[in-house]
């Protein structure tokens, strides 16, 4: 971290506590990074988890009520009807086969420097998985209730194609970032999760 420029982010001497978890449902993996927020040491703590079943969650301030009638509308609920609410803001995600991840940090973070450290770990990790990819750096558009659709500063683009994007959200004073992945042909097995770490 320290050659990215983002110190006072991160540095290497505070150290980093990885948790890889096992697949959980929609409820479980908000509730385990809110807790993880709420209960926050000084250690910076980074989460890789997977959902046991296809889910929807949705931004901490969007209108539940719209959410829901646009996915009724696409046949979405179809293919993931658990919907939950994210603790963080941003719009909605499908999370099917690929990894999440949060980081919490015991300080009230930049949340811009957050998100370009997390497109910079996302671009090392798919670099070990030969994919291109490089940070979003045009101006946001919001245009749908979901995230993939929508592109904002520091977002990670691939082929064209949005592969990953995050939400953040201050909570007694520890930032909570979220984030997914998105590839459009998804990596096999543990390599992904592996390419996360090295990034």
């Amino acid at each position: 971290v320290g050659g990215t420029g983002l110190g006072p982010l991160l540095s290497a001497r505070q150290g980093l506590r990885l948790l890889l978890c096992p697949p959980g449902d929609a409820f479980t993996n908000m509730a385990l990074d809110e807790a993880l927020a709420l209960t926050a040491d000084t250690t910076p703590t980074f989460r890789v988890y997977y959902w046991s079943i296809p889910s929807i969650s949705i931004g901490y301030f969007q209108r539940a009520l719209e959410v829901l009638n646009s996915l009724t509308g696409r046949g979405t609920l179809q293919r993931a009807p658990t919907v939950v609410r994210r603790p963080t803001g941003g719009t909605a995600v499908l999370h099917d086969s690929q990894p999440s991840f949060s980081l919490v940090l015991r300080m009230r973070a930049d949340v811009r420097q957050g998100y370009h450290l997390l497109g910079q770990v996302i671009i090392e990790a798919l670099k070990t998985l030969d994919i291109e990819a490089r940070l979003w750096d045009e101006k946001g558009s919001v245009n749908s209730f979901f995230c993939t659709s929508n592109f904002s500063p520091c977002d990670v683009i691939s082929q064209g194609q949005k592969v990953a994007g995050y939400s953040a959200r201050r909570l007694q004073g520890v930032t909570l970032f979220q984030g997914y992945l998105h590839l459009p042909e998804p990596a096999k097995g543990g390599h992904l999760v592996e390419a996360i770490i090295t990034g």
